[in-house]
């Protein structure tokens, strides 16, 4: 662990014993699962990016003129959001999982990234209405028979930020990266196709977009690099009807020797 790990995990800590949380991090340091596992705190903590470097990234795309219009949005607020785009569980997590790691650090990282979202809806080249986004995963057969077969008119929550694409092309290389992620025996691709009711378009300053995703992630799959990110905000999504076989040729297409599967919803905002 360097310097700069320890610094964020001391952060992390304090964050706890500052919002009267020390008895879960106590209680997380006696517990191997709640250290180590899954949504462990340290593995929590691991995910905390570094702001300033976001900072730098911001003040470097703006050097260069390569963000589209921010709005009213500070430098704060958009290094959140790029900070988020670079190892969004820091927030995402405990907002899914656990909201006792939800320190004084995340607080702020959330809350500016609202902000952010807010300012960019007034700039005409960010908003996403009514346009279809994509998302992709691979789930086991099981679970996509269970949650999603006979299920129109379903409402899913989503209590965390959800990452989608203006691509097609980009979920099909997320059906790629998730299949060690679905539960063992036979699965099936799904390619999520999402009518946006407040989507933001941020791929300009995305870790993942057209300016740093191949330079940043040239390791990972060239479908995703660049992934034209939209973001929405938490909340629900309408199922809109079955899912239905993606065809091609006459034949059911296959994604990584996956069934594929189109799986339509409506973003449903208050």
């Amino acid at each position: 662990m360097d310097k700069f790990d320890f610094a964020e995990m001391v952060r992390g800590y304090r964050d706890l014993v500052n919002n009267n949380k020390f008895s879960t991090f106590e209680k997380a340091v006696k517990s191997s699962e709640g250290f180590f596992g899954k949504q462990g705190w340290i593995v929590y903590w691991q995910l905390t990016p570094s702001i300033k470097y976001a900072l730098t990234t911001i003040q470097d795309l703006k050097t260069g003129n390569k963000l589209l219009p921010i709005g009213n949005a500070t430098d704060i607020q958009l290094a959140s959001l790029q900070a988020f785009t670079s190892k969004g569980d820091f927030i995402n997590i405990p907002m899914r999982y656990n909201k006792s790691f939800f320190g004084e650090y995340a607080e702020n990282g959330y809350k500016n990234i609202v902000e952010c979202l807010d300012e960019f809806r007034k700039v005409d080249e960010r908003r996403v209405l009514d346009i279809t986004v994509f998302s992709g995963k691979t789930f086991s057969t099981k679970d996509f028979e269970n949650n999603f077969v006979g299920k129109a008119g379903k409402l899913f929550n989503y209590p965390s930020f959800i990452s989608t694409s203006k691509l097609e092309s980009v979920a099909e290389g997320f059906v790629d990266k998730t299949i060690k992620w679905a539960v063992a025996g036979e699965k099936v691709a799904v390619i999520q196709r999402i009518i946006s009711k407040d989507g933001v378009y941020i791929d300009d300053l995305s870790d993942w977009g057209y300016n740093l995703g191949k330079i940043r992630h040239s390791d990972e799959s060239a479908l995703i690099q660049v992934q034209r990110e939209v973001i929405l905000s938490p909340g629900n999504l309408k199922q809109v009807g079955e899912p239905t076989a993606i065809m091609e040729n006459g034949s059911q297409k296959l994604l990584y020797g996956l069934k594929a599967y189109y799986i339509d919803f409506i973003q449903v905002v208050k």
